[in-house]
């Protein structure tokens, strides 16, 4: 079963300020992330990994683009800026990610079942 569009934000790592709202589809086995600028479509043959990030309502999305991997994070609530990372939320030494972890441990509470939705329909649709 397909799930509705949703919004949520996009972030790429490494790329500092990156969050924006996206409309997130998925159609025919390609999932469709929508700015009113731009649109990236990740083809189901491209898309190497999805993962949920434990305690939060983020996935993690890796996909082959061209000769090189690339990730992505869809945040179901929004990012405080400079705050994510590619490590684990709330690594000891920076209280703004330890602050930003509970936050979204605690929109996780109401964002789960979506968030789980999404995961189980992407790898559906990828066949994983």
């Amino acid at each position: 079963m397909r799930p509705e569009p949703v919004t949520a934000w996009f972030v790429r790592p490494r790329d500092r300020g990156s969050a924006g709202v996206v409309t997130l589809r998925l159609e025919e086995g390609v999932l469709t992330l929508s700015t009113p600028d731009e649109e990236l479509r990740l083809e189901g043959s491209a898309i190497l990994r999805v993962r949920r990030a434990t305690f939060s309502p983020v996935i993690s999305i890796v996909y082959r683009e061209g000769d090189r991997r690339s990730k992505v994070f869809i945040y179901f609530a929004r990012p405080a800026l400079g705050t994510w990372t590619e490590r684990r939320f709330g690594t000891r030494g920076n209280v703004e990610r330890a602050a930003e972890a509970v936050r979204l441990a605690q929109a996780n509470r109401e964002l789960k079942p979506l968030v789980d939705e999404w995961v189980r329909a992407i790898r559906e649709a990828l066949g994983s």
